[in-house]
């Protein structure tokens, strides 16, 4: 089950590349499930190595954080500065942001964590949630250009008009510490770290291929 996962997240994620070449929010329907099959993926992988109830207590406690993370952003327009987000993010909670947001924070921190215990076996769970906060943060920024630009999920830029760099700083600083203390609630586990190939590093890598791939041709479209 978890192989035919791991292919259809890469296969999804591949699938990604040719709408670079469209117009904004082209093909709407492939967001969602894109996400929902990446969420899939990252929670099946940390259960087959954590156990289930693990899981759960990590998907549980990452969705939650990141739900008033966003909540808290969308009411009082702090750390982000005004962000509004499109009918192109699908359903949203309150109206305020959308649902699968908290969900695919999740999904992408907790294929850093996975990552990290792969990369850094002895690392003690204060350094392993650091470089997981910081893994996540770049994906982050990484996925700028994708989200907002290509996939039009939101309308915001703190480089001119709703603010300024320091805007884009403070909500990665911000997200950052969010994702170090949500990450204490993710296992340990031993299976983490005997695997020669970490599959959760390889959905990450090409995601951020995904990302990367979105910069290059946005850099080459400006005049």
């Amino acid at each position: 089950m978890s192989r035919a996962l791991i292919t259809s997240a890469l296969a999804w994620t591949a699938l990604g590349l040719p709408l670079l070449g469209l117009e904004p929010a082209a093909f709407g329907w492939w967001s969602p499930v894109w996400i929902l099959i990446v969420a899939c993926t990252s929670y099946l992988l940390l259960a087959g190595t954590a156990g289930l109830n693990a899981a759960r207590l990590a998907a549980g406690a990452a969705i939650m954080a990141f739900a008033v993370f966003l909540a808290v952003g969308s009411a009082t327009g702090w750390p982000t500065g005004p962000v509004r987000f499109t009918e192109a993010s699908g359903p949203r909670i309150a109206g305020a942001f959308p649902a699968l947001l908290p969900v695919f924070i999740f999904s992408i921190l907790s294929l850093c964590w996975q990552t990290t215990m792969a990369l850094a076996p002895s690392a003690g769970r204060t350094p392993a949630s650091a470089y997981s906060a910081v893994m996540l943060t770049f994906t982050t920024l990484n996925s700028i250009s994708f989200l907002a630009g290509n996939r039009l999920w939101w309308l915001w830029n703190p480089w001119n008009g709703n603010g300024s760099p320091t805007v884009l700083a403070s909500a990665l600083l911000c997200l950052g510490l969010t994702a170090f203390g949500v990450a204490f609630a993710f296992p340990r586990d031993a299976r983490l770290k005997t695997s020669r190939w970490c599959p959760a590093a390889t959905v990450l890598a090409a995601i951020n291929i995904l990302f990367l791939a979105s910069h290059l041709i946005a850099f080459r479209g400006r005049p």
